[in-house]
């Protein structure tokens, strides 16, 4: 049988010991403000009302925004929170809130892939989910840094359809925002600009000198409009806001 080993050391540390070894523990962990600083869970109380906000911006309307912010405690924002997501369980009769599973698992899915989730691909995973394909490092001598979304039909979208992001003039780093087909073909374009040049010529050319020009030009012609698409379709449920004000009525301190 393996016995265990004891150690004895030769002194115990005193109380001004200690003390260095607290401040030694404690400036090697992060600053609080580094350690707080992720978004609250979308089911939790975040210590800022404005902080809850952001985590469900793609989702809260104007109203129950507004009902939000205009109550004075925790416990009946704690509450808001809770009847907020029960207004989208799809399946309310059940012990599970299955909507509520779906965004949160979107929601970490964003924050690994994209840092946040105020960048367009971070939003539309949040709204449509993970595509089922993504086309990347797409003809790099003649287009502008793109992705192509695939995705196959859902219970919203009964259809697959194809999104673009291209890159974000207006942003740093490797942002990309949604590409609309109404754009042309010439604004992916990595060359400056010709006004000689036809869409029809500029397809051609692509299929062309591209490795994969046929299935750019197949995706780019197949890509569909993200703020008209989300018009159309009602990508999340999207209850009455007649309960938020319901609810801001009967609330009393």
């Amino acid at each position: 049988m393996r016995q265990r080993r004891f150690y004895s050391y030769p002194f115990a540390p005193g109380p001004a010991a200690l003390f260095s070894l607290l401040l030694l523990v404690l400036h090697a962990l992060p600053p609080l403000s580094a350690r707080s600083s992720d978004l609250p869970e979308v089911d939790q109380l975040a210590a800022n009302p404005l902080d809850w906000i952001e985590v469900v911006a793609p989702l809260i309307t104007r109203a129950e925004e507004s009902v939000y912010l205009a109550l004075q405690h925790d416990y009946q924002r704690q509450a808001f929170i809770d009847r907020f997501w029960h207004e989208r369980d799809p399946f309310p009769e059940t012990g599970r809130n299955e909507f509520l599973e779906t965004w949160q698992h979107r929601r970490q899915l964003a924050r690994e892939r994209y840092g946040n989730l105020k960048e367009d691909r971070a939003e539309t995973l949040l709204l449509a989910g993970p595509p089922h394909q993504i086309l990347t490092g797409l003809c790099p001598e003649l287009l502008e840094p793109l992705e192509i979304w695939l995705f196959d039909g859902s219970d919203q979208l009964p259809q697959a359809f194809t999104l673009v992001f291209a890159q974000d003039a207006r942003a740093t780093g490797d942002s990309l925002a949604h590409w609309s087909p109404t754009s042309g073909l010439g604004s992916l374009s990595s060359r400056p600009a010709n006004p000689t040049v036809d869409e029809g010529s500029a397809t051609a050319d692509l299929t062309r000198r591209c490795s994969r020009g046929a299935e750019v030009v197949e995706a780019l012609a197949e890509a569909v409009d993200w703020d008209r698409l989300r018009t159309e379709v009602e990508l999340v449920p999207q209850p009455s806001s007649e309960w938020a004000e319901a609810f801001l009525a009967r609330t009393t301190d």
